[in-house]
């Protein structure tokens, strides 16, 4: 079974390719066959990991065929077999818990391991215990309970509990976000800022709104509350501070190069796709999304960065995979 994997490369696929591959298992688009055979039979040997993320499973519960959704839900049960990649504000949490533990001399833990978990706990990151029936469960049984919890709302959730009103509803909220976000760039394309300021302002402002909230609440996690420590060597600039953080660095690099690409307006797949690649990107060993974001981090260096092997076509990344030419990388770079 799928979810018995533990250990294999790990790859991570956007939306459009998914749903590309759910063509080929209902026959009406056969171009990437291929792809899905190579894919079907490495998490069959355990050498594969295919990781879902909680955008995946959003964007295909708003999707309004019914059959559509039933074919994604059968694809992505069988190829993830319940493990999800965590969402971008708990990889941001885990990064700085462990930053705080190295500032106080303390072992840091597998952060590319502890990025991927069964279940609705990791899928949401939310805290859940799964419990057995008396105490003598084999220490194992939560795991596969819980992954066989998101099997089942993979199939049954994501492919039946589609609900009209609600979709039309967070679509219009969602395209009210962007659009406010477009206007507010039209304001700032005024002063023809450069890529560099906008890196930096992006960058300040993650610091402000998220990575201090998530520095104290670690710090009097820790047991010490009082902040000195942070103040021994201090960062010469917000980029250098976000370097250390990588779902927030790789964050950063994307809304600053998006937001400069002034010709083109910002869309409601964006939010999806910059939350989904900032986790991606450092914490897999393959990533294969579309040519836009794909080109954004290549360009801005994240690919090199994180040691991630980066495609925006399925056929050339299952030739390079059948050719041997892509490794797991577990242990994982440190940041810059």
């Amino acid at each position: 079974m799928a979810w018995l994997w533990l250990i294999g490369m790990r790859i991570c696929l956007d939306t459009n390719h998914w749903i590309a591959l759910a063509r080929v298992r209902s026959a009406t688009d056969q171009r990437y066959a291929g792809v899905l055979g190579l894919l079907e039979n490495g998490v069959e040997r355990g050498d594969l990991q295919v990781a879902l993320n909680h955008a995946h499973v959003g964007e295909v519960m708003h999707a309004g065929h019914a059959g559509r959704r039933v074919a994604m839900a059968d694809l992505m049960t069988d190829l993830s077999g319940g493990w999800f990649l965590k969402p971008r504000h708990v990889a941001t949490r885990l990064e700085v818990r462990d930053y705080v533990k190295r500032l106080l001399g303390r072992p840091a833990s597998d952060r590319f391991a502890e990025m991927v978990g069964f279940g609705s706990e990791a899928m949401l990151g939310a805290s859940r215990r799964v419990v057995g029936r008396d105490g003598n469960r084999s220490p194992l049984e939560p795991l596969i309970l819980s992954a066989l919890d998101t099997v089942d709302m993979l199939r049954l959730l994501i492919a039946e509990a589609h609900d009209d009103a609600k979709t039309a509803k967070v679509r219009t909220e969602m395209q009210a976000i962007v659009d406010d976000m477009n206007r507010q760039r039209e304001e700032f394309r005024r002063h023809g800022p450069s890529l560099d300021t906008l890196r930096r302002d992006n960058a300040a402002e993650l610091i402000r709104h998220t990575l201090l909230v998530e520095v104290i609440a670690a710090m009097e996690e820790a047991g010490r509350p009082d902040l000195e420590i942070l103040t021994r060597d201090p960062p010469r600039t917000p980029e250098d501070a976000i370097t250390q953080f990588p779902s927030l660095h790789c964050l950063s690099e994307l809304i600053s190069r998006r937001d400069h690409d002034w010709d083109r307006k910002i869309k409601v797949n964006d939010l999806a796709d910059v939350d989904f690649l900032s986790v991606a990107v450092p914490y897999s060993d393959v990533v294969v999304c579309e040519n836009y974001f794909g080109a954004k981090v290549i360009g801005a260096g994240l690919s090199s960065a994180y040691s991630t092997s980066m495609y925006m076509d399925l056929n050339e990344f299952a030739a390079d995979l059948a050719s041997g030419a892509l490794g797991s990388r577990q242990a994982r770079p440190t940041p810059r």
